[in-house]
Formats: structure tokens, C-alpha cells, sequence
């Protein structure tokens, strides 16, 4: 058979990724999957781009959610993707653009790398055309393309081929010298730098494969001291970069609950609207994420195992193929989560709840289903060995395109989704000129997009990328503890409350857009900020929206105005500090939740009270078993800090007395920004404060959104530990 050139194979792998990304591989300048993690990501991208060339030392500085230093570690930094984007995005300055390109790249070298791999280790370039297949292109990634970081696994496989060239190290035949430890090491750091999910994973896979060839390779143990060094270092960068994140979770109690894995069944049922998804389904409802393997691929996974290297064959090709066995079983054990499931059925405990509960930093990772990219090595390598081991493969070249087709075709379920995001030309003026402007003031932008599309949010960091002037709210991972709040102060603006707000947090420029107010609310809302011309100096106006992608996204005449200083910030002097708390015994609570009432006075920060939503009507009910004089509440904030409770009231009930009267806490500018200081300075010890004349009280009510419209997209109402207090000492 005709020997493949590699630059024929990556261009193949090169076609396959645009028509597995089309169309928006055909206008990458302008098209996105959607207007959420594409956006979001690109400006990740063009940050590093940006910094990594005029302020390396400051790289997590980033121009996002000001006031909060390091704030790119409130996402992941993407530094491997962004060595792909960044020639494309000083080539162009469009975000986006580099972005896409990034996706195809990704794509294509990760099917090319193990292209390389499994050519070298079993001498099959038919099987290794086939791998690069399996690994790049099937319904886990197509489902991820709008995360780029989700698709970054091409450097493993470098990583696994100089690893398995450094255990080769003076057998006969073998390629390179010391050098191979050095380069399974660089490899191994890119692929921890393209994402953390991954970074975790494939450094646990480490923990096999070294001992794996260390106790079955001649001289084993020697080479695993050659790798000792290069590793170090690589361990070392990790280090460095993880500080920021290691301080986010320490101050900010980042994490995320337990979630539930992948149903075993997942990896055999085909994506919806595939060729086989309407006669092959199951009973249970589908996962969120498509985990299918193909039956194609499983076919020749099953004969590769049946013609697996026997014992004639070099023993670290034998080693290479069982580690990655291995690799597939443990990934995919680990996949199906802390309960394993299989069609449906609960089937007891799995072993990824001890990694949840060993290891602290899985803590923070959303799910277990991602582990799935180990099993598609595992699946690749095998299906590999599989079509070098069919002699009809290698005698007709129809069944070659056959199979090459076949492979990707069966998770194929449509072109991607997209949507048309306005860049270039059609980029709001407005930007350009902020760029033009100078300075370095903090920027915000209003009204905000409503927390229903809180995706969009992402537009925000998109556009900055024009001018990467400070900007306060935007779309990440974990979000910083002010967001929220802030988010909810500026739903009333132009207000002096609002404004007062963003005066004490140092804002200077305000974008506008007009027409994201209803045409109801629009005049008023104008007239409202003529009303504040003492506050507000307008510096721009633009033009009117000019195309239906400005349209959709309610941009276009945009206004400009400088937050003139009033020394007016909000003073916190005057407010009285709570004394003399209420000991929780004796009290008996009832709430609107399926968690434990009892959380909230258990003083447990870990555990809390939750309700489901923020509808009218929820409440949390409190005897005190004896009346007690009140002056103040505190009801304490965690992570996630957007869990307050709005539109909060509180009514009391006197010992005897016959129904309760509503207590009227404190509401000003000055208790507004204790809070705001709290989510920015202290945030471990944020809560909202109710202050109120002393009263008497034995029921207490707390009454969420009373006589309000459903919300339904408002988030739950969390509460780790409630504070009753008799009296409110005067600030000295």
C-alpha cells in the first residue's frame, strides 16, 4: 500500500474538521456555535495573546470583572490553545477568528498526533490513519465544539510517544536519546496548559504508565530516573500557574457539587437525528452530554483486541497496547460517576466519588463524563490495531474510503448550530472608540443583558478585546462574589443609588445601549438619564443599528457618559453593628425546601439551606421557643454568592399575639454598599444585614418576593448560617 505523507494526512484530518465544524468553519470571521462559551473563549485567547507580549509577570490580571485583581483565574487560562490562536489574532484582531481557526487546528492535530503515534508504535499507517479518526472525530467532540478547551487532547499523544521512545532508550532500533524524556515532558506540560479537566486526568495516567513501563521494560527504573528532572519542571509551572487559582478557592469558597457521570449505556446510544439514532435508542432518558463510540469503531476496537501483540512481538509494543487498555477501562469506570449506572439501573458506588473525596481539587471540576476522553484513546489505539490487522483494508483501496467515511459519518447528526456574531466592519463603533479614547478607567455597561440570557454576558469580554479597558461584568466558570449583587443593584438604573454604587467602586465610563430598554421603557430610562446631567458628562454617541446581528443583540446607538465624581461615595460610619447574638438552642424552624432547615443554625458554613428558585411565596419560618428582644438579622453569603435572597421581608410575631407585623430593616445607599465592600474585600464574611428598631419577637417569617411576578430564572436562595442579634451598637 502507498506509503501516506504526513502533510497529505494532517490536510485529510484538515478536511474532516471543517465539515465536522461547517458552517462555521467556512466563515470563521463571523460565525459562532453560539453566543455563550465561543465568545467567552475567544476573549480568553486574545487576553493571552495581548498580555503574554507586554506583561507576561501579570498575565491573570486581566481586564475582566474589575474591581477584583487575578480575575482571569476566575475561568481557565487556555494558554496552549491561545500558542494556537495568537498568530491569527495579530494577524486580524478578531477574536473570534482565531478562535475558529484554533478549533480546526485542535481537530486536526489531535487525529495528526495520533497519526504519529500509533504509526511509530505498530508500524501501521493504515491503523494509524484510522486512530487519528477515532480520537479526533465522534459525538463527544462534536457535541464540545463550542468548548475548545473540551477538544484539546492533541498533545497526549506526543506525550505518550516520546514517554514510550524514552523506555525504548538504547534497544536496537530505537529513535532519539535523552532527549525524549524532555520532550514527553514539554508535551505532557502543553497538554495541562490546554485544559485543567485534562491536566488532572492525564497526570493520574501518569501514575500508570511510568510504572507500567518501569516494571516491564529493560532497565526500567533508569529511564524513569531521566524523567524525574523534566517532569519536576513541569510540575513546578503548574505550581506557579495554580497560585491565583489556589487563593480564588481559598477566599472565594469555589466548588461545585458531586454531579452525577455518564449512564454506562451512553457510549452505545448514537446521537439524535445520526444515522442510527432513530432505530437505535434506549428506555432512559438521554445524558446531557453524547458519549457514543461508534459502532464502527467498537468493531474494530473488539478485533484489535483479538489481534493484540503477542508475545513474538517488541515487548514495549505489547506494554504501549495494555496501558492503553488500561487507560480506557479506568477512564471509563471513573466517567460513570459516583454511582455507577447501566441502562437505567443504579448499579452501587463507582470510584469517582473517592477522588471527589480524596483529592480536594476535583472538587472544583463540574463533572465526571469528561473522563470519556481517556476511553476514546484507549478506543483509537485499539481500533488502530484493528484496521492494520485486516488484510481486505490493505488489498482494496474502496473499502479504505469506505471505512474513512463510515468512521466520523456515524456520529454525524447535522452541521453545527451557529449563530452570526458582529464583528469587523460591523463591530459597534462605540468600541473603536473607546480604544481611540484612552485611559484606563473601568468601564460598565447597561442595561445588562437579563439574567436569562446571562450567556451574553460574554459580549462584553468579547468587545473589550477592542479596546481592553477594565470591564466589570462579563461570563465565566466561576463567578466572582460581587456579580451578582451588583448585577441586581443596576436593574433600577439610572438611579442614585446605582450610580452611587459604581461611583464608590471607581467606574468611569458608561456604554448605554438604549435598545436593550422595551420601547415602553425606553423614554423614560432616557429621560431619567437627562435627569442626571450633575453626574453624567456624555462624551459619544453613535449611530443607529445597521445590520440584524446588531439587531439581535440590541446594540447599536449607543451612548457614552463619564461618572463624573460627586464625593457622594456611601458611608458605612453611621450603620450600628450588631451585639448580643441569640444562642440557636431551643429554636424550631420550618422552610420551603427539601434541605435541612436545621443547616442554617448549625454553624456549619459547609452545609446549607437551599430553596428551589426564588418564587413568591417561599419562606422560612423560625419559633424562638420564648420571645426575644431583636434589633438586627444577619443571614450569611457563600459560594455561589449570587444565592441571596431578593426582595426579602421579614414579619414578627409577639408571644400570644394573634398575627405578624412586618419589620421595615434599613434599605439605603449606606447598607447597599457595606455589602458591595463585603463581596469585594471580605468575602468569606459577607452576609445581608437587616437592621431595624428593637422589637419583640418569638415567630419569625422571612418571606421571599412577596406579591412579585414569577422569576423563574432567578437562582436559588442558599443560606449557611442565619444570625438573630437583641441589640445594634452605634459606630464609634
Amino acid at each position: 500500500m502507498k506509503v501516506f505523507r504526513p502533510l497529505a494526512v494532517f490536510l485529510f484530518y484538515l478536511a474532516l474538521s471543517m465539515a465536522f465544524t461547517a458552517p462555521i468553519s467556512l466563515r470563521p470571521s463571523e460565525l459562532a456555535v453560539n453566543d455563550g462559551d465561543p465568545l467567552h473563549i475567544s476573549w480568553i485567547l486574545a487576553w493571552d495573546a495581548h498580555q503574554i507580549v507586554r506583561n507576561p509577570l501579570h498575565l491573570f490580571d486581566s481586564n475582566s470583572f474589575y474591581p477584583y485583581p487575578a480575575s482571569l483565574a476566575f475561568s481557565e487560562h487556555l494558554l496552549g490553545p491561545a500558542l494556537l490562536a495568537a498568530p491569527f489574532f495579530y494577524a486580524t484582531g478578531n477574536a473570534l477568528f482565531a478562535q475558529n481557526v484554533a478549533v480546526l487546528l485542535t481537530l486536526s492535530l489531535s487525529a495528526f498526533f495520533m497519526f504519529l503515534l500509533i504509526r511509530e508504535v505498530f508500524a501501521t499507517e493504515l491503523g494509524a490513519l484510522v486512530a487519528g479518526v477515532v480520537y479526533a472525530f465522534h459525538a463527544y467532540n462534536l457535541h464540545e465544539v463550542a468548548r475548545l478547551q473540551l477538544l484539546s487532547v492533541q498533545w497526549w499523544p506526543l506525550a505518550a510517544l516520546f514517554l514510550h521512545r524514552t523506555f525504548l532508550a538504547g534497544l536496537p532500533g530505537a529513535r532519539g536519546g535523552s532527549g525524549n524524556a524532555l520532550l514527553a515532558a514539554l508535551f505532557f506540560a502543553l497538554q495541562g496548559l490546554s485544559c485543567t479537566y485534562y491536566l488532572l486526568y492525564f497526570a493520574l495516567l501518569l501514575l500508570l504508565w511510568i510504572p507500567g513501563y518501569a516494571l516491564t521494560t529493560d532497565h526500567g527504573m533508569r529511564r524513569v530516573a531521566t524523567l524525574i528532572a523534566p517532569f519536576a519542571a513541569a510540575g513546578a509551572l503548574f505550581v506557579l500557574i495554580g497560585f491565583p487559582y489556589l487563593r480564588m478557592v481559598r477566599d472565594f469558597g469555589f466548588g461545585r457539587e458531586l454531579a452525577q457521570g455518564a449512564d454506562l449505556a451512553e457510549y452505545f446510544r448514537p446521537p439524535e437525528g445520526s444515522l442510527y439514532g432513530s432505530f437505535v435508542t434506549f428506555d432512559h432518558p438521554p445524558g446531557v452530554v453524547p458519549q457514543f463510540l461508534g459502532f464502527v469503531a467498537l468493531a474494530l476496537a473488539l478485533w484489535g483486541l483479538v489481534r493484540r501483540p503477542r508475545t513474538g512481538d517488541p515487548r514495549t509494543r505489547v506494554v504501549f497496547f495494555w496501558l492503553s487498555m488500561a487507560t480506557a477501562f479506568v477512564g471509563g469506570a471513573l466517567s460513570l460517576g459516583p454511582t455507577l449506572r447501566a441502562f437505567g439501573l443504579e448499579l452501587g458506588p463507582g470510584p469517582y466519588a473517592w477522588l471527589y473525596e480524596g483529592l480536594p481539587i476535583f472538587r472544583v471540576l463540574r463533572n465526571a463524563e469528561r473522563l470519556s476522553v481517556l476511553v476514546h484513546f484507549g478506543l483509537a489505539v485499539a481500533a488502530g490495531v484493528g484496521a492494520g490487522a485486516l488484510p481486505a483494508l490493505s488489498n482494496a483501496r474502496w473499502l479504505r474510503i469506505l471505512l474513512l467515511v463510515a468512521l466520523p459519518f456515524e456520529h454525524f447528526a447535522g452541521g453545527q448550530p451557529f449563530t452570526r456574531v458582529p464583528t469587523g466592519e460591523l463591530a459597534p463603533d462605540v468600541y473603536r472608540w473607546l480604544d481611540k479614547r484612552g485611559g484606563v478607567g473601568a468601564v460598565v455597561e447597561l442595561p445588562l443583558y437579563p439574567r436569562e440570557k446571562l450567556r451574553l454576558h460574554s459580549l462584553y469580554m468579547f468587545y473589550s478585546t477592542y479596546h481592553w479597558k477594565p470591564i466589570v461584568f462579563g461570563r465565566t466558570s466561576f463567578y466572582p462574589p460581587l456579580t451578582g449583587y451588583l448585577g441586581w443593584e443596576m436593574r433600577n438604573f439610572p438611579d442614585a443609588d446605582s450610580l452611587a454604587l459604581l461611583e464608590g467602586l471607581g467606574v468611569e465610563l458608561l456604554v448605554v445601549h438604549p435598545n436593550l430598554w422595551r420601547p415602553g421603557e425606553r423614554e423614560a430610562r432616557l429621560a431619567r438619564l437627562q435627569s442626571f446631567a450633575d453626574r453624567l458628562e456624555l462624551e459619544g454617541r453613535f449611530g443607529p443599528t445597521r445590520d440584524v446581528s446588531q439587531a439581535r443583540y440590541g446594540l447599536g446607538d449607543e451612548r457614552v457618559y463619564r461618572l463624573r465624581h460627586s464625593g457622594e461615595i456611601p458611608s458605612t460610619s453611621e450603620l450600628c453593628a450588631p451585639t448580643d447574638e441569640i444562642a440557636p438552642e431551643g429554636f424550631r424552624l420550618r422552610g420551603d425546601s427539601k434541605s435541612p432547615v436545621e443547616w442554617v443554625v448549625d454553624r456549619n458554613p459547609e452545609t446549607k439551606w437551599r430553596t428551589d428558585g426564588q418564587l413568591p411565596g417561599l419562606k422560612l419560618e423560625i419559633d424562638l421557643g420564648r420571645e426575644e428582644t431583636l434589633a438586627a438579622v444577619g443571614l450569611d453569603l457563600g459560594y455561589p454568592h449570587d444565592q441571596f435572597p431578593r426582595d426579602l421581608t421579614l414579619k414578627v410575631r409577639t408571644e400570644g399575639g394573634n398575627g405578624f407585623e412586618r419589620v421595615e430593616p434599613r434599605h439605603d445607599r449606606a447598607t447597599k454598599w457595606e455589602l458591595v465592600r463585603a463581596l469585594v474585600e471580605e468575602p468569606s464574611s459577607a452576609s445581608v444585614t437587616l437592621r431595624f428598631p428593637q422589637t419583640k419577637a418569638r415567630h419569625l417569617r422571612f418571606w421571599i418576593r412577596e406579591g412579585k411576578e414569577w422569576d423563574y430564572s432567578l437562582p436559588d436562595w442558599s443560606l449557611p448560617e442565619l444570625h438573630l442579634y437583641r441589640a445594634c451598637a452605634a459606630s464609634h
